[in-house]
């Protein structure tokens, strides 16, 4: 798993704040950043490779540049320890599935096979793409990233 942090700061009173900057026209309520899963799977990174050890704070800082609105969370170790196994499991299932339905949606529009799947309203009639479905053998829990 990868991801980009947009910004990794150090706050004057130590801890650690992961920025994210947004530019949706609103911002979200505090209840959704709370549970919101992508900064607190960038958490789980940098505590992962030792830019915060587990007794270090952790913010979650969201810049939504247009309404010019400044969010933050924090995650206790217990939600921590919770997304990190959901985040496993979900890996393990996506890793197990065997097919692989379209769901045509808006995003069809910006879907780089959009040319090649029959279900998207761009199909060009040519055949279906090969699908790979990688090794299904060997569960997320096992890469050792989310340990």
């Amino acid at each position: 798993m990868q991801g980009v942090i947009d910004r990794l700061v150090r706050a004057p009173d130590g801890a650690i704040e992961i920025h994210d900057y947004k530019t949706s026209a609103r911002a979200p309520s505090q209840r959704q950043l709370d549970a919101d899963r992508q900064l607190a799977l960038y958490q789980i990174g940098v505590t992962r490779n030792g830019a915060a050890d587990r007794d270090t704070e952790v913010r979650l800082v969201w810049h939504y540049l247009l309404p010019d609105r400044v969010r933050s969370s924090t995650r206790s170790a217990q939600q921590i320890e919770a997304l990190r196994r959901d985040t496993v499991a979900a890996i393990d299932r996506i890793e197990a599935a065997q097919a692989f339905e379209a769901r045509p949606g808006p995003l069809c529009s910006w879907c780089e096979y959009r040319e090649r799947c029959p279900a998207s309203p761009h199909w060009n009639g040519e055949a279906e793409p090969a699908v790979r479905t990688g090794d299904a053998t060997t569960p997320a829990a096992q890469l050792g990233l989310f340990r």
